[in-house]
């Protein structure tokens, strides 16, 4: 029994790391309940092919009520090393693996478990891998199968098959269903053999048995989901990319508003590094009030676990059992979802942290260095139904192409360049549609958007949602330690909606932005910071800022993209055609480029000046947009052919790889909009006949009141840096860039600086009612001199709401101090402490823990820059300050005071802070 592999490499199926979204706005509220709330992100390890021999039998035994009722206890399984005699990698040392299956005495099989990978482990791997416990019943086997990582194809190195009796030993008593002590069995070295009977070695392994009075040990630490809820067996889902193997789920009876596939499953065995954090944050969700609610409604709504039969190819072997982990299925309800992964941090690893080696470690970090994480603090890992003109772009190209080469070889070439791609391209092929979904024909725009439309109200909510999440991050009140987490952008690219209120909100409600992926993370808490020894603070503190510069770097590229693409309502002054030869292992080389005026042209020829009697064709019209749209028009470009342009390619220079990029000038010169084509391989005489919508906004703002939404005065406040000083410029020069990042986490400073103004006049304005008939000021409202050492944590509002929504919540925790973080000239002034510059560094305020309101502005603890950013800013301005003019923003922090049109309120207030 078991697999059924030979000496030879086995096929490891790869699945994508594709994780399931729901919209920020519709997740689970705190305290909220729902009936099978979902969730997950994925993780990047090769899953080997199991290939059970016993007959078919539904229902699994794994699921019996009957084998739950003969259940005669619990067993943890601990998988501790292997000693190899055979090398599988003739070039390099082994990186060992291994899975550990639990088979039934019906010869039915679940896989229980499988270890981290032992990078250059190579012939004596030690792994100390603990299994969850699985329920042992009388006559169970353990079979554990050895596996060495490759770059394509993992290899099949001996198992070994041990009863659990033999395994417990005397740890296994006639009175084991009385007893509650758990009894712990001893090491036992087991041989691994090859099915052909070759012995490869051995493998330790140790198991401790616990009775059903005591429980399993991680009983409270798993949400489990009613197998019963679904159809069985679920069947495994083609994915572009990632190792972990995800499963359709099938509802037998939906509730109203979800259809029969609302939900998928992954893997447990390639998540169990995530589910803690998951399960944390699930407890987190339902305190009421928690101060870590803006950031984890980001999060994908997760409901628990599921044990469930899954379909294999082969209908004449068992199906086997896996624990999955229920998640909301995010294609449900598309036609076709085209999405982002996106690793946040300049630094995406770290030896010795959540069971990560130093070889693994130093192998990321090269990675890390190699990648734009370490340009921008951020890399693309993946890209889920890429448009035409990305999939043309043959990584392989160079070397014979795709063609010519296994499909897990073209897998990796393909995230290696999505990898070294910059923001501005990641975004720019994120939001070509110019190819896919079909133009519908100026007939059809008065019945539906066009697909230009649809890009700038996806652009619009991401804009909006990840300057939401940069907000989010600054109110986190401790630093997290999220180290390879990402975020995911998405949205519907396979069809149209409809012209009208519901098809526009429809296009916002399937945009999606999420953070995902806990492999590597923990779930930090007030609490548990304040366990942490300073050494431990500092290094969370480190990574979080890592983490959160990324994040603004993030928020800045989509706002800068929505500014020069969707924000022109001038207009567009010139076009430029730039004619790049693709090239998969080196940087485009450029062969020519033609300068036109937009302007209404029919089909026209052009000399290029590049020899060869070079010539480019090309069109361009006007299209103007129904009333109802959020554009005037757009310039219909179309590019149609080159001929004779010069050879890039080959020993001869006789034939290049093409593609055209499309550059359109604005006016006053400040605004880029930017597209390409696709690439015609080995051609000197391309013929594209593409067409590209360079759009003209009905009016500039669109962008200011987006931002607006994540955070009130974010963009059309009058705080300095300004927002046109944040966006510009359209270089990308390396200094000029730096400067404009740097005005974009100044303003997501302030706004946090403004809220900190706000909450500390609602706290003077508490204060004051708790006085007592002497006069005495009560100490509940006192942090810095009360000895419950009360803080005000920032519990601040949802992302649309005008206002605060509650005014903090006081949390009781020891007086101690956590460190604060300062950047800028005033902070090099001064003498603080530095946060690192770049584009990986977050904004001065980034680590936004929680702290004491120890001034009347509520900004003693936050850096200078911050502080004179806020006195610059008339949105930020307290009017406790002395001149300061009162403001709409502060008279009205209704839903902070739980009266929303109280006027004498207000006025009380108003009074009490001028006082």
């Amino acid at each position: 029994m078991g697999c059924q592999q030979s000496q030879s490499k086995a096929k490891a199926p790869e699945a994508a790391k594709t994780p399931d979204l729901v919209r920020p706005s519709e997740g689970e509220s705190s305290g909220g309940k729902t009936p099978l709330a979902i969730s997950t992100s994925t993780s990047n390890i090769d899953g080997a092919v199991d290939n059970g021999e016993a007959k078919l039998l539904s229902p699994s035994s794994f699921l019996s009520e009957g084998r739950k009722s003969a259940s005669q206890g619990f067993v943890v399984l601990r998988v501790i090393k292997a000693e190899l005699t055979k090398n599988f990698d003739a070039l390099t040392k082994m990186d060992p693996f291994a899975i550990v299956y639990w088979v039934a005495e019906d010869g039915s099989r679940n896989e229980a478990s499988r270890t981290r990978t032992d990078w250059g482990g190579h012939m004596t791997p030690c792994w100390n891998h603990t299994c969850r416990s699985q329920r042992y019943c009388k006559g169970d086997n353990i079979e554990v199968q050895v596996w060495e990582k490759d770059v394509v194809l993992s290899e099949f190195c001996g198992k070994a098959r041990i009863g659990v009796e033999e395994l417990l030993g005397g740890a296994l008593k006639e009175d084991h269903g009385v007893s509650s002590r758990p009894s712990v069995g001893k090491h036992s070295t087991l041989e691994l053999r090859l099915d052909n009977g070759q012995l490869t070695g051995t493998v330790t392994i140790q198991a401790l048995y616990l009775s059903l009075e005591a429980g399993p040990p991680d009983e409270d630490e798993q949400t489990t989901v009613d197998p019963a809820l679904f159809e069985a067996p679920a069947t495994r889902i083609g994915v572009s990319g990632g190792t972990a193997p995800f499963f359709n789920l099938k509802l037998k009876n939906p509730a109203a508003g979800q259809s029969v596939t609302h939900y998928l499953g992954k893997d447990l065995s390639h998540a169990n590094d995530e589910i803690t954090f998951y399960e944390e944050a699930l407890a987190e969700k339902k305190v009421v009030g928690s101060p870590l609610a803006p950031l984890l409604k980001f999060m994908f709504e997760y409901a628990g676990v599921v044990r469930l039969q899954i379909d294999i190819a082969d209908k004449g072997k068992m199906a086997p059992v896996k624990d999955l982990l229920v998640m909301r299925n995010l294609r449900d309800g598309h036609v076709e979802l085209r999405m982002l992964d996106i690793k946040i941090g300049q630094v995406t690893s770290q030896a010795g942290w959540q069971g990560k080696s130093r070889t693994a470690a130093i192998r990321q970090s090269i990675v890390d260095g190699l990648t734009n994480s370490a340009a921008e603090g951020f890399r693309l890992e993946g890209f889920d139904n890429r448009p035409p003109g990305l999939t043309s772009m043959d990584p392989l190209l160079d070397l014979g192409g795709q063609a010519s080469r296994k499909e897990k070889t073209v897998k990796k070439a393909t995230r290696i360049m999505l990898q070294r791609l910059p923001a501005s391209t990641i975004l720019m092929h994120f939001l070509d549609v110019h190819q896919s979904p079909k133009d519908p024909g100026a007939a059809e725009l008065e019945k539906v958007l066009s697909p230009v439309e649809v890009t700038e109200i996806v652009l619009h909510e991401v804009v909006r949602w990840l300057s939401t999440l940069a907000v989010a991050c600054r109110k986190c009140p401790v630093p997290q330690k999220w180290i390879g987490s990402s975020v995911a952008l998405g949205f519907e690219s396979g069809k149209l909606p409809e012209r009208s209120i519901k098809g526009m909100q429809e296009t916002r409600k399937s945009t999606h932005i999420n953070i995902f992926d806990w492999g590597r993370s923990e779930l930090n808490t007030i609490s548990k910071h304040m366990q942490l020894s300073d050494n431990d603070q500092r290094d969370r503190s480190k990574f979080w800022g890592n983490y959160v510069g990324g994040i603004d770097r993030l928020a800045w590229e989509a706002a800068r993209a929505y500014w020069h693409n969707f924000n022109n309502a001038d207009g567009w002054a010139e076009l430029s055609f730039l004619i790049f030869d693709f090239d998969s292992m080196t940087r485009n080389e450029f062969i020519a480029n033609l300068d036109v005026p937009v302007e209404e042209t029919a089909e026209k020829t052009v000399k290029l000046d590049c020899g060869n009697n070079a010539s480019f064709t090309y069109s361009i019209t006007w299209r103007p947009l129904p009333e109802e749209s959020r554009m005037k028009g757009t310039w219909r470009v179309t590019v149609h052919r080159a001929v004779n342009i010069p050879g890039r390619d080959g020993p001869f220079k006789s034939a290049s790889d093409p593609f055209v990029e499309v550059l359109a000038v604005s006016k006053d010169g400040e605004r880029r909009y930017r597209q390409a084509s696709s690439v015609k391989p080995h051609t000197v005489n391309p013929v594209w006949d593409e067409v590209f919508d360079v759009p003209v906004a009905l009016r500039s703002g669109e962008l200011e009141a987006s931002l607006d939404a994540a955070a009130r005065g974010l963009g059309s406040g009058r705080s300095e840096p300004s927002i046109e000083e944040a966006m510009l410029p359209s270089s990308a020069e390396a200094t000029a860039v730096e400067d404009a990042v740097q005005a974009w986490k100044l303003r997501l400073d302030s706004m946090l600086t403004s809220l900190e103004a706000q909450r500390s006049c609602i706290e003077r304005l508490n204060t004051r009612e708790s006085r007592d008939s002497d006069g005495a000021l009560s100490r509940r409202s006192s942090p810095t001199g009360a000895s419950s050492g009360r803080w005000l944590t920032h519990a601040m509002s949802e992302a649309d709401d005008a206002t605060l929504a509650a005014p903090g919540s006081i949390i009781e925790m020891p007086p101690k101090k956590m460190p604060i973080v300062a950047s800028g000239p005033s902070a090099r002034r001064s003498g603080q402490a530095q946060a690192p510059r770049g584009p990986g560094a977050a904004g001065s305020t980034a680590l936004g823990f929680a702290r004491p309101l120890t001034d009347v502005a509520g900004l003693a603890s936050l850096p200078q820059s911050s502080r004179a950013a806020a006195d610059r800013s008339d949105t930020a301005q307290c009017p406790c300050n002395s001149g300061a003019r009162p403001l709409n923003t502060l008279c009205t922090v209704r839903s902070g005071l739980g009266a929303a049109s109280n006027n004498s309120r207000e006025q009380e207030i108003m009074s009490f802070v001028h006082d």
